[in-house]
């Protein structure tokens, strides 16, 4: 089939991984000719993004080269001053390398001092091959995002085995998360054990769809925990959080949405965007502006709003008129 489908439309990838291969072969016939495709069009993309790197790299080399001169340069034709690095600038050059020291630092610091964030990964039973790379890209996205922050989040990563099937996929996804040579370069606790094991259970808040209680208020002492599970595809468990936390007698709280934005459909959020909104709250104070990582595809306008308005208000009168006239003839039958 690969050498067919090579000669074909030669939209198969050059090198399959072994991993690729046993996703490949578990796969039906249709579905095999889809991932080639897929997996052509990943490996097109690294190719592209390596020619780029290179690119960019010979740009700055030629610019790290150019003599460097005191004072100000100026056009020798208009007499302007020429701007660029090296030459004529309001602002520092601030290398990628320096941002990356920058971002480490503050994630030093709040390894040791900042306010702990649980990822629960006892979910992997649950999930199919689809669900772990969609997770595993979810929480690299979180990684992410929670370095952009002034006081980040000290992420934790409890209950994720050594080897398993998590694993291996996050560290293809994060690279570094485990400690190498002594150094832990990522600045993420990972264990094997529960986070019974490292806080105490009265500071421990389970963060899930499901639960009934709203998070009004953050508070900065509680150690908040969300579940490491994408259940939005089918044939997986829907409330698998909220049972855990049932099942270890944890607090559990929801995201207060309905008071500050109209959604559509589910109301669950991608691990990435619960650590941009739970940031934001702890840096913001604000609800209103913690919701802003919503996407505005899953937010109703304001037209959708108004029009949901105005069937209920529409319900509420016929509800109301039906009940007056059930009334009158009532009080027509007494008489």
């Amino acid at each position: 089939m690969y050498e067919y489908e090579k000669y074909l439309t030669a939209m198969v990838p050059e090198t399959i991984t072994v991993s690729q291969m046993q996703r490949i072969l578990a796969d039906s016939e249709n579905k095999r000719l889809l991932l080639f495709k897929y997996f052509y069009k990943v490996e097109m993309a690294q190719r592209k993004r390596s020619v780029e790197k290179e690119v960019r790299a010979e740009k700055e080399a030629e610019k790290l080269s150019t003599e460097k001169t005191l004072g100000v340069l100026y056009d020798e034709q208009t007499n302007a001053p020429i701007y660029g690095l090296w030459r004529h600038s309001l602002f520092i050059n601030l290398t990628s390398s320096f941002l990356v020291k920058k971002f480490d630092a503050k994630l030093y610091e709040s390894t040791l001092f900042g306010q702990p964030l649980v990822f629960d990964f006892s979910f992997e039973s649950l999930m199919n091959d689809k669900c772990l790379n969609a997770l595993c890209k979810q929480i690299a996205f979180a990684i992410g995002g929670n370095r952009t922050y002034d006081s980040p989040f000290s992420l934790w990563f409890c209950n994720l085995q050594k080897e398993s099937k998590t694993d291996n996929q996050l560290v293809k996804a994060v690279g570094n998360l485990y400690p190498k040579s002594g150094l832990n370069t990522s600045f993420i606790n990972v264990h094997s054990g529960s986070y019974l094991d490292f806080f105490p259970k009265e500071k421990l808040v389970y963060l899930t769809p499901d639960s009934n209680e709203e998070l009004h208020v953050f508070d900065v002492d509680k150690v908040y925990i969300i579940g490491s599970y994408v259940d939005l595809l089918s044939g997986v468990e829907k409330r698998a959080t909220i049972q855990t936390a049932k099942r270890l007698g944890l607090k559990t709280a929801k995201l207060p949405i309905d008071h500050y934005a109209y959604m559509k459909g589910c109301k669950a959020f991608t691990l990435d965007q619960m650590v941009n909104i739970l940031n934001t709250i702890k840096h913001t104070n604000s609800w209103h502006e913690a919701f802003k990582h919503i996407p505005q595809r899953k937010v109703k306008t304001p037209e959708e709003v108004a029009e949901l308005e105005r069937r209920r208000l529409s319900k509420m009168k016929f509800i109301r008129k039906t009940l007056h006239t059930d009334s009158i003839i009532k009080e027509a039958l007494k008489e």
